[in-house]
């Protein structure tokens, strides 16, 4: 989401009356590649980029391809074969990542515009969202022509026949119980279409329910991600937003009415990190007994034994409620320093989210990424 967000402030700023830029895109991975379908690059026609489709290693030939693009006024599919390693050293790039990427480079015209201003909503959407793009057709014409389902409406960027657009909405209804991007190929109108479904979920809300500085190293890391930020306690002078300058939000709440303050859904997380026993427990009482993507709370085993041990006993015993919770939050990483307790915490949610268990990627005897059907396709 962040890349996106970038990409778009920086169309906003350029000057289309007076020149020219493309956007390159991540539509197809085979095996190995440091980015994924999705990932995207903003290019300007004095040969500056914003965003990347790599690691660094396609994007010069990829803006040369880009500036073709810009004249022509028509889109292109690039392809990258990294699976030979001389082809590859051909062509300048030198991966040695063992993988096919394809890159869809479209020139920013009318139609394009259009897509920027569906995007610029992305960030403010609380439901996911999936934009759908021909990678490949028999009708030549269409490649690139996009699909857009956001806050459950569908929007048509370009003109395709009725009856894809019909099937291209009803694979997205279909989807959206389970979203995960694919590559999927629809036959409509005796022609055949491989349509890329991209789906973009929300940013995460991370809910903080304390008051010290420790705070603020989590905050900093959560806004790399792009992440959204609430910082709640009950004491006014702990409140202001002066004390946590990057969180979006600093509130003072009642700690036994925080658990009904704020609407949480299945992109929020919450970590309860007061350092004080009595207001962690009352910040608890209130949740109980609802189901968070991810609770955790500050401090060693045996204080949270203790904080379960007095919900018990005020008859708060539900099992499943227990379970959910982090605690020690964070990974075990070593970690000392606030800044390093930060890294480990931030990691920690971002495993929950994935539904990963952390640990080293050498000790994986599969890819990183998983993969999908006899093609070896890999998606984010």
């Amino acid at each position: 989401m962040k890349e996106l967000k970038n990409i778009y402030s920086a169309y906003q700023k350029y000057d289309f009356e007076n020149r020219l830029a493309a956007l390159a895109t991540v539509v197809k991975v085979k095996g190995s590649a440091y980015r994924r379908p999705g990932a995207r690059m903003f290019v300007t026609d004095d040969g500056r980029h914003i965003g990347g489709i790599s690691g660094g290693c396609l994007e010069g030939d990829a803006l040369r391809k880009a500036r073709r693009v810009m004249e022509s006024g028509k889109p292109e599919i690039v392809t990258y074969d990294t699976m030979d390693d001389e082809a590859a050293m051909n062509m300048g790039i030198g991966l040695g990542c063992n993988g096919v990427i394809d890159i869809l480079i479209e020139p920013i015209d009318a139609v394009m515009h259009g897509f920027f201003h569906e995007i610029g909503n992305l960030p403010n959407q609380k439901t996911p969202s999936c934009i759908a793009t021909i990678i490949q057709s028999s009708d030549t014409s269409s490649v690139g022509a996009k699909h857009i389902f956001q806050n459950g409406e569908h929007h048509i960027l370009y003109n395709t026949s009725v009856s894809l657009s019909h099937k291209i909405a009803a694979i997205i209804d279909l989807d959206g119980a389970h979203p995960k991007s694919h590559i999927t190929t629809v036959k409509s109108d005796d022609e055949s279409y491989e349509i890329l479904f991209e789906w973009i979920q929300p940013s995460i809300h991370l809910y903080l329910f304390g008051g010290g500085f420790d705070i603020n190293p989590i905050i900093h890391i959560a806004k790399m991600l792009d992440w959204k930020t609430t910082v709640a306690n009950g004491c006014t002078a702990l409140s202001a937003p002066a004390r946590f300058p990057e969180s979006d939000f600093v509130e003072k709440v009642d700690r036994s009415l925080i658990g009904d303050h704020f609407t949480f859904d299945e992109w929020s997380a919450v970590l309860l990190i007061s350092h004080n026993y009595t207001f962690d427990l009352e910040v608890l009482k209130s949740f109980y007994p609802k189901k968070l993507s991810y609770l955790g709370i500050l401090g060693p085993k045996k204080r949270f034994d203790k904080l379960r041990k007095d919900l018990i006993s005020s008859g708060k015993n539900e099992e499943a409620f227990f379970e959910q919770i982090f605690s020690p939050s964070g990974l075990n990483i070593g970690a000392d320093t606030p800044d390093e307790i930060a890294v480990s915490i931030i990691s920690e949610i971002q495993a929950a989210f994935k539904n990963k268990k952390g640990g080293f990627l050498k000790s994986l005897n599969t890819p990183i990424h998983k993969r999908h059907g006899s093609e070896d396709l890999t998606f984010a």
